[in-house]
């Protein structure tokens, strides 16, 4: 249809379709650092160094395995080297502390709650590893 309404009507579509790339360019270029920053990444990362200082003694396991429970446990999983990934918490498990997307009365209390992106990921405890100073 552009085609056959003539030079004019192609050198005009041909501009506003530049001036569009143009803005989208410019949107993506300001827009996607902040995302990445807010949304992805970095957050994941500053999450899991805050999971591995609070677990350091204790065993760690996860449930979560969404987007952003398995970037946590991705980064955990490299921070923790040499010792084995995270894994499912077992059947049976006295102290220790457990990755999930919502609290979970049965797997322990919560020791701490942290968003990314707009979803909740929860630290939750069982045992001794709740009260680190009694044992």
């Amino acid at each position: 249809m552009i085609w056959s309404a003539g030079p004019a009507a192609l050198a005009t579509t041909a501009r506003w379709f530049g001036v569009l790339l143009a803005i989208k360019l410019a949107l993506v270029l300001a827009l996607f650092p902040y995302y990445q920053k807010t949304y992805r990444g970095e957050n994941f990362a500053v999450v899991a160094k805050e999971i591995l200082e609070r677990t350091r003694e204790y065993p760690l396991y996860t449930s979560n395995v969404s987007a952003s429970g398995l970037s946590v446990a991705a980064h955990l999983d490299i921070m923790r080297l040499p010792t084995p990934p995270l894994t499912l918490p077992p059947a049976q498990w006295d102290s220790g502390f457990v990755i999930t997307y919502e609290p979970d009365s049965k797997l322990g209390e919560i020791a701490a709650r942290y968003q990314l992106g707009g979803k909740d990921l929860y630290l939750l405890c069982r045992g001794s590893a709740c009260n680190p100073g009694k044992q």
